[in-house]
């Protein structure tokens, strides 16, 4: 359990890393923080992934890497999963899908992954 001084420095760390990507943080009723995912994973799915501080390094980690896709990036990550093949298909850097390629197995298009990899 945090104390309020750690409350406090987790809210300002997570608003320093998402300060130029606000549209991808939610805030819930219950305290916490979130990345936005919906449909990144599964088509047609609402989706979100907890930002903690035992994970918050990757978070910054990952924005590091891509300001564009830092987030989608650390949902992969957090995962352990590819995102679905749509997601791939609307892309044009190269670099960040084989970063994504890292985060888990190939998926098949399937029911929630429904067109094929291009």
């Amino acid at each position: 359990m945090l104390n309020e001084t750690e409350k406090l420095s987790f809210i300002t760390h997570v608003l320093e890393i998402m300060r130029e990507d606000m549209g991808s943080l939610f805030y819930s009723f219950d305290k916490k923080f979130y990345i936005i995912c919906n449909d990144v994973f599964a088509w047609g799915c609402a989706d979100l992934e907890e930002i903690t501080t035992e994970n918050i390094n990757i978070l910054e980690e990952c924005y590091k890497i891509d300001e564009i896709y830092g987030d989608i990036l650390f949902c992969a990550r957090m995962r352990k999963m590819r995102p679905q093949n749509a997601f791939y298909n609307m892309m044009k850097d190269n670099k960040i899908k084989q970063l994504l390629d890292e985060c888990g197995p190939e998926r098949a298009a399937k029911f929630g992954n429904p067109e094929e990899r291009k």
